[in-house]
């Protein structure tokens, strides 16, 4: 079965692209589409690939957002347990003429 796969892999690789418009996350759910048929042993059409790549795409950006969600929170969590690398209030980046404190931007490379 994975051998006649892998004939149209050029086919698979265009159409994951058309589903997340990405080369290089296209390129990681035909692997990943690979993975889960290399035991199946039944016949697959072409839009049972389709349904395969974009579920594997829609659990890709399921994680992606997981990982973002978790950064943000960890973000929160230091800004509410008062952090001194984050301000409490819009008044600590503010000088007394009214003008952004530089000093107290967040580097997020840092977190």
């Amino acid at each position: 079965m994975l051998e006649e796969l892998c004939k149209r892999d050029k086919d698979w690789r265009r159409m994951a692209f058309h589903i997340c418009k990405s080369k290089d996350i296209a390129d990681d759910i035909v692997q990943d589409m690979y993975i889960k048929f290399s035991n199946y042993n039944k016949p697959i059409n072409e839009y049972y690939i389709f349904f395969a790549l974009k579920s594997i795409f829609l659990d890709y950006l399921r994680k992606e957002k997981t990982k973002v969600v978790s950064n943000l929170k960890q973000i929160a969590s230091r800004v509410q347990s008062g952090s001194k690398r984050f301000s409490s209030s819009a008044e600590d980046t503010m000088d007394k003429k009214g003008k952004f404190k530089w000093d107290s931007v967040v580097d997020f490379n840092d977190l």
